[in-house]
Parts: C-alpha cells; structure tokens; sequence
C-alpha cells in the first residue's frame, strides 16, 4: 500500500467519525423536571381554573359547566345532560361511551375531569 492509499484511507476514517459524531444528539444539561404546558393547556387553565383544582360530577354538571371541559363543546355537552335526562344518572364514567359521539378515547380523557358521586 503506497504512502498516498494509506492517507487516503486515514481521511475517510477520520470523516466516517466526524459524521458519526455530527448525527448523535447533543448532550442536554437543562432537563426540567416539570412537564411543559402547551398553549392550549395554558388558556385552559386560565379560562376555567377550578377544572384543575377539582372535578366535575357528571350527574349533576350543567351543559355550561360540561363546556368548561378541554375538548367537550356545546353541541356534545347538550347529548351528555339530554341523555342523562332521557337514561337517569349515569352509573360510572364508562356509561358516557353510550352518549353518541363519545368513544372511549373521550371517556378515558374525560377521567380527569369527572366523578360521579364521588366514587369515581
């Protein structure tokens, strides 16, 4: 192998590092330990401030109230209280999967925020 191959080969080693080296990711020294509030995580708190403080009873909530809930608007709030009045008291959260249009995708995000009677 001459003198040039050999520098050659040194250079090609050298760059394969370097670019190994480029793709890793950096080092972070600034890891905070409390979760980063989206923009819509921070109107909601600022627009309905006892949701994070409390839960709402199902059985008892207004169609109002049910719309201070992420993600439940006034059209879905309306089939919650109309169902409640047509069916009775819902049981527990998982008998909001019977109100159309809430699957149990929503009945899971709605955990967080309802209780019924106090047992849940």
């Amino acid at each position: 192998m001459t003198d040039h191959q050999q520098r050659a080969i040194i250079i090609i080693v050298i760059l394969g590092f370097i670019i190994l080296a480029a793709q890793e990711k950096p080092i972070s020294w600034h890891h905070s330990p409390v979760p980063i509030q989206t923009a819509e995580l921070r109107q909601n708190i600022a627009d309905h401030p006892l949701l994070y403080l409390q839960t709402i009873n199902i059985n008892t909530a207004t169609a109002q109230e049910l719309t201070g809930i992420p993600r439940i608007g006034p059209v879905l709030a309306q089939k919650i209280t109309a169902y409640r009045t047509q069916h009775g008291p819902f049981q527990k959260l998982a008998d909001l999967g019977q109100v159309w249009g809430i699957g149990a995708k929503t009945v899971e995000h709605l955990r967080q925020y309802c209780h019924i009677d106090d047992t849940e």
